[in-house]
């Protein structure tokens, strides 16, 4: 009898890393069940699915999980849709097929719901870009039931939570099955815009959908400041939407910024920039804190460059981390020149100086990055660089017990400071109240001793 395997993912990219997973699994005695929790604000992201389910030819089923919600205007609230979701039906829709294995995206209440509606399942997970290796919101879920999480593992170098899941065994997808279904998907599609050489391709993101974290006129002027000097360097530019705003921001690029060598992908945002790759050849990408940073260099070796928002915060500690993580691997986007071999050796060389994320202290400067609001700026980027300089050192002005500093120096920075960081800046906000109202000063020395045991009160 054949193993039935649902798999559960969240657009055509994830739906790529599916196909990838069969084929790296070789278990030809099983049938495959595709289920897509993609929102209903992508472009017709179904029928892009179902095209890409087709060309593969791999799964027996493809359905939807909002075709399943009732009422559709419940869609924009993650609770309401969960709670509307008919399940009856969906168990109908498969044939009431008890599935023997999920394999699932993880960073979804949609796909939470779901999976948990077959407690006998198996379940692995999948990864979903760099999501995956940020906050996980269900890494309870992960380690009482997940079998293995599969991720791509960018340049073996950056990793999951691995402490977070000690009972989970991880797994990396196998980059060369991942590219050769992202090359059989590009060749179905119907591509007309000019294709030129010395081409970059521009991916935006899609951050001022929420206007608390950017307004759109910063991202708009962002994008624009960046393109130009691209174009200035003599290189042409697609530009990409993000596949959740399509067309939000080419239009009003393309008035500001008429130069022929800007061109907008405009019908092709939908389509992860995986499948444009081998369509258009690009020299490289540029995007600020996409995943496709880290993907098109693992699966095609074509380099990438970051930019970041200078002088704009952005009020959203989940962004604010992924940049830090980009900017820790992935070099500026002022390092790429005129010259392509020239920029090309600029990335290698940056990429094979970055340590394994484990032996970074970035999230060390991010509980810095916190004082900025309560200290003047000199004395901001002196501790900056103290701790950019030695954590040890700080580890040991802080007059920490030493079993609480091998908490420090063994634990991944990566795991602690995303887990602790928000309750940690809170307390210490009121810490520095208190310090301001009864007038007394705040010294570096004292910001480090005490931020740390506050922080370690929250870890212990």
């Amino acid at each position: 009898m054949a193993k039935k395997r649902l798999f559960i993912t969240v657009g055509t990219y994830t739906t790529a890393i599916s196909a990838a997973l069969i084929e790296q699994l070789n278990e030809p005695n099983c049938e495959n069940y595709l289920v897509s929790i993609a929102p209903t604000f992508y472009e017709n992201v179904d029928e892009h699915i179902k095209m890409e389910a087709q060309q593969l030819g791999i799964f027996k089923q493809v359905l939807f999980y909002y075709d399943f919600c009732l009422p559709k205007s419940n869609f924009n609230n993650e609770k309401k849709h969960i709670l509307s979701f008919n399940f009856q039906k969906f168990k109908e829709a498969t044939g009431k097929i008890d599935f023997d294995e999920i394999y699932s995206v993880y960073i979804h209440g949609a796909a939470n719901y779901l999976f948990n509606q077959y407690p006998n399942a198996t379940l692995y997970f999948m990864e979903d870009g760099i999501a995956t290796y940020l906050k996980m919101d269900n890494a309870e879920i992960i380690n009482k039931r997940a079998k293995k999480i599969y991720t791509i593992n960018y340049f073996n170098k950056i990793k999951p939570f691995i402490t977070l899941y000690e009972k989970v065994q991880t797994e990396t997808i196998d980059r060369k099955k991942l590219r050769a279904v992202f090359e059989k998907l590009s060749k179905n599609i119907d591509f007309r815009l000019e294709k030129k050489e010395k081409s970059i391709i521009f991916c935006a993101q899609n951050l001022s959908i929420n206007p608390q974290v950017i307004s759109y006129q910063n991202e708009l002027n962002l994008y624009k400041k960046n393109i130009q000097n691209l174009l200035n360097k003599g290189y042409c530019v697609y530009f990409k939407d993000h596949p959740k705003t399509p067309n939000l921001f080419y239009k009003n690029l393309k008035q500001e910024l008429p130069d022929s060598n800007f061109i907008g992908l405009k019908n092709y945002s939908i389509l992860p920039v995986e499948i444009l790759i081998p369509i258009l050849k690009p020299f490289a990408i540029v995007s600020m804190f996409s995943s496709a940073l880290f993907t098109v260099p693992q699966i095609y070796d074509v380099p990438a460059f970051t930019f970041f928002a200078e002088n704009i915060k952005l009020n959203n500690i989940a962004f604010e981390l992924g940049s830090l993580l980009v900017a820790s691997y992935i070099p500026p986007i002022d390092s790429i020149k005129k010259d392509i071999f020239e920029t090309q050796n600029i990335f290698d060389s940056f990429f094979e100086k970055t340590p394994p994320i484990n032996q970074q202290a970035i999230y060390l400067i991010k509980i810095i990055d916190q004082f900025k609001m309560f200290i003047s700026r000199s004395e901001f980027n002196r501790i900056k660089k103290l701790f950019q300089k030695s954590h040890k050192f700080l580890l040991k002005e802080a007059n920490l017990p030493q079993e609480v500093i091998n908490i420090y120096q063994n634990q991944s920075y990566f795991d602690f400071i995303i887990f602790y960081l928000d309750s940690f800046t809170q307390q210490y906000q009121n810490y520095i109240k208190k310090r301001q109202q009864k007038s007394e000063p705040i010294t570096a020395k004292e910001i480090i001793k005490n931020g740390l045991t506050l922080l370690t009160k929250l870890i212990l």
